[in-house]
Protein backbone atom coordinates (compact mmCIF):
# COMPACT_ATOMS: atom_id res chain seq x y z
CA UNK A 1 0.00 0.00 0.00
CA UNK A 2 2.81 2.41 0.79
CA UNK A 3 4.38 1.99 -2.65
CA UNK A 4 1.01 2.50 -4.36
CA UNK A 5 0.66 5.80 -2.51
CA UNK A 6 4.17 6.89 -3.48
CA UNK A 7 5.42 6.35 0.07
CA UNK A 8 8.56 4.63 -1.11
CA UNK A 9 10.63 5.06 2.05
CA UNK A 10 7.96 3.42 4.16
CA UNK A 11 7.49 0.59 1.66
CA UNK A 12 11.23 0.01 1.41
CA UNK A 13 11.65 -0.03 5.20
CA UNK A 14 8.96 -2.67 5.63
CA UNK A 15 10.25 -4.86 2.81
CA UNK A 16 13.85 -4.62 3.96
CA UNK A 17 12.82 -5.42 7.53
CA UNK A 18 11.12 -8.57 6.30
CA UNK A 19 14.06 -9.51 4.08
CA UNK A 20 16.53 -8.97 6.93
CA UNK A 21 15.18 -12.06 8.67
CA UNK A 22 16.35 -15.00 6.56
CA UNK A 23 13.37 -17.13 7.62
CA UNK A 24 11.01 -14.44 6.31
CA UNK A 25 12.88 -13.65 3.08
CA UNK A 26 10.79 -14.70 0.10
CA UNK A 27 11.43 -14.23 -3.59
CA UNK A 28 8.18 -12.28 -3.89
CA UNK A 29 9.47 -9.69 -1.44
CA UNK A 30 12.60 -9.18 -3.54
CA UNK A 31 10.32 -8.75 -6.55
CA UNK A 32 8.10 -6.22 -4.78
CA UNK A 33 11.11 -4.25 -3.53
CA UNK A 34 12.59 -4.13 -7.03
CA UNK A 35 9.43 -3.48 -9.03
CA UNK A 36 7.45 -1.30 -6.63
CA UNK A 37 10.14 0.69 -4.80
CA UNK A 38 13.60 0.62 -6.37
CA UNK A 39 12.76 0.91 -10.07
CA UNK A 40 10.21 3.73 -9.62
CA UNK A 41 12.78 5.70 -7.62
CA UNK A 42 15.44 5.30 -10.34
CA UNK A 43 17.54 2.68 -8.57
CA UNK A 44 17.56 0.34 -11.55
CA UNK A 45 20.79 -1.55 -10.88
CA UNK A 46 19.73 -2.21 -7.30
CA UNK A 47 16.33 -3.36 -8.55
CA UNK A 48 17.92 -5.80 -10.99
CA UNK A 49 20.24 -7.16 -8.27
CA UNK A 50 17.17 -7.88 -6.13
CA UNK A 51 15.45 -9.63 -9.02
CA UNK A 52 18.56 -11.74 -9.59
CA UNK A 53 18.36 -12.73 -5.92
CA UNK A 54 14.69 -13.60 -6.36
CA UNK A 55 15.22 -16.00 -9.23
CA UNK A 56 18.47 -17.37 -7.78
CA UNK A 57 16.40 -18.47 -4.77
CA UNK A 58 13.60 -19.84 -6.96
CA UNK A 59 14.85 -20.45 -10.53
CA UNK A 60 11.31 -21.03 -11.79
CA UNK A 61 10.02 -17.65 -10.55
CA UNK A 62 9.25 -16.39 -14.04
CA UNK A 63 7.78 -13.11 -12.82
CA UNK A 64 11.22 -12.03 -11.58
CA UNK A 65 12.80 -12.53 -15.02
CA UNK A 66 9.91 -10.66 -16.61
CA UNK A 67 10.16 -7.77 -14.16
CA UNK A 68 13.90 -7.50 -14.83
CA UNK A 69 13.30 -7.39 -18.58
CA UNK A 70 10.52 -4.85 -18.25
CA UNK A 71 12.48 -2.54 -15.94
CA UNK A 72 15.58 -2.66 -18.11
CA UNK A 73 13.58 -2.05 -21.30
CA UNK A 74 11.79 0.94 -19.77
CA UNK A 75 15.21 2.41 -19.00
CA UNK A 76 16.54 1.93 -22.53
CA UNK A 77 18.75 -1.03 -21.71
CA UNK A 78 17.44 -3.23 -24.49
CA UNK A 79 20.22 -5.80 -24.75
CA UNK A 80 20.04 -6.54 -21.04
CA UNK A 81 16.23 -6.60 -21.14
CA UNK A 82 16.09 -9.13 -23.95
CA UNK A 83 18.70 -11.23 -22.13
CA UNK A 84 16.54 -11.30 -18.98
CA UNK A 85 13.44 -12.31 -20.92
CA UNK A 86 15.42 -15.04 -22.70
CA UNK A 87 16.67 -16.34 -19.34
CA UNK A 88 13.07 -16.48 -18.15
CA UNK A 89 11.97 -18.36 -21.25
CA UNK A 90 14.82 -20.84 -20.80
CA UNK A 91 14.08 -21.32 -17.09
CA UNK A 92 10.30 -21.62 -17.44
CA UNK A 93 9.39 -22.37 -21.07
CA UNK A 94 5.65 -22.39 -20.41
CA UNK A 95 5.56 -19.02 -18.61
CA UNK A 96 3.76 -16.68 -20.97
CA UNK A 97 4.82 -13.39 -19.36
CA UNK A 98 8.33 -13.35 -20.77
CA UNK A 99 7.21 -14.17 -24.32
CA UNK A 100 4.42 -11.59 -24.42
CA UNK A 101 6.34 -8.71 -22.90
CA UNK A 102 9.41 -9.48 -24.98
CA UNK A 103 7.26 -9.58 -28.12
CA UNK A 104 5.72 -6.20 -27.30
CA UNK A 105 9.21 -4.76 -26.77
CA UNK A 106 10.41 -6.23 -30.06
CA UNK A 107 7.46 -4.67 -31.89
CA UNK A 108 8.23 -1.33 -30.24
CA UNK A 109 11.78 -1.61 -31.59
CA UNK A 110 10.45 -2.43 -35.08
CA UNK A 111 11.61 -6.06 -34.90
CA UNK A 112 8.27 -7.51 -35.95
CA UNK A 113 9.70 -10.75 -37.36
CA UNK A 114 11.42 -11.54 -34.08
CA UNK A 115 8.24 -10.72 -32.18
CA UNK A 116 6.20 -13.07 -34.36
CA UNK A 117 8.72 -15.84 -33.76
CA UNK A 118 8.44 -15.45 -29.96
CA UNK A 119 4.66 -15.50 -30.12
CA UNK A 120 4.60 -18.62 -32.29
CA UNK A 121 6.90 -20.39 -29.82
CA UNK A 122 4.60 -19.37 -26.96
CA UNK A 123 1.59 -20.82 -28.80
CA UNK A 124 3.44 -24.13 -29.17
CA UNK A 125 4.79 -24.25 -25.58
CA UNK A 126 1.75 -23.00 -23.69
CA UNK A 127 -1.30 -22.99 -25.97
CA UNK A 128 -3.81 -22.82 -23.10
CA UNK A 129 -2.23 -19.91 -21.24
CA UNK A 130 -3.66 -16.42 -20.95
CA UNK A 131 -0.60 -15.28 -22.86
CA UNK A 132 -1.60 -17.49 -25.78
CA UNK A 133 -4.79 -15.48 -26.12
CA UNK A 134 -2.75 -12.27 -26.14
CA UNK A 135 -0.27 -13.82 -28.58
CA UNK A 136 -3.06 -14.69 -31.04
CA UNK A 137 -4.47 -11.17 -30.82
CA UNK A 138 -1.06 -9.59 -31.30
CA UNK A 139 -0.18 -11.88 -34.20
CA UNK A 140 -3.43 -10.92 -35.91
CA UNK A 141 -2.37 -7.25 -35.83
CA UNK A 142 1.19 -7.76 -37.09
Amino acid sequence: MHANKGEYREAEALLRQNLSVEANARSGDYLRLARDVLAPTGRVDEAIANLHTAYARVPTFCTAYDAAGTILFKHGRDVEAFTEWEKGIAAVPKCDLNYVHMAHALVERKRVGDAKQKLVVLLKKSPESDGAVIAKELLATL
